[in-house]
């Protein structure tokens, strides 16, 4: 159960992450790509909310191009630093939850190593 727990928090942050590699801030603002649908505060403030801009600010991140994410959300950034974090840790969970499923579902094998019929070893 912790697995699939682990592995249903790692998925959505690796995927966000991956999106954000495959397309670039300027195909989100042209309306090529629609990775998250349009911000509702901002449609009924007229304002935006603290998270607008944070997809382009992640597709600006991960190609390398901080100074403009800088300018899609000023905490673009720093938010990006703990998603990675998050996604990496929740990665670790899930692996370090697999190797004791793996670990407590493995059957336990006889030890045949041991042979009890063996000579008794001479001494000098």
């Amino acid at each position: 159960m912790l697995l699939v727990a682990c592995l249903a928090i790692f998925a959505p942050l690796a995927l966000a992450l991956s999106i954000s590699f495959a397309v670039t801030p300027e195909q989100i603002e042209r309306g090529e790509v629609h990775v998250a649908p349009e911000c509702t505060l901002r449609r009924i403030l007229g304002h935006p909310c603290p998270t607008c801009g944070l997809t382009r600010a992640f597709a600006a991140i991960s190609h390398g191009r901080i100074d403009d994410a800088a300018g899609y959300n000023r905490a673009g950034a720093a938010i990006y630093a703990l998603w990675c974090i998050g996604t990496a840790a929740a990665l670790l969970a899930a692996l370090r939850a697999g190797v004791l499923y793996v670990g407590l579902r493995r059957p336990h094998s006889a030890d045949f190593s041991h042979n009890s019929a063996r000579a008794p070893e001479a001494r000098t």
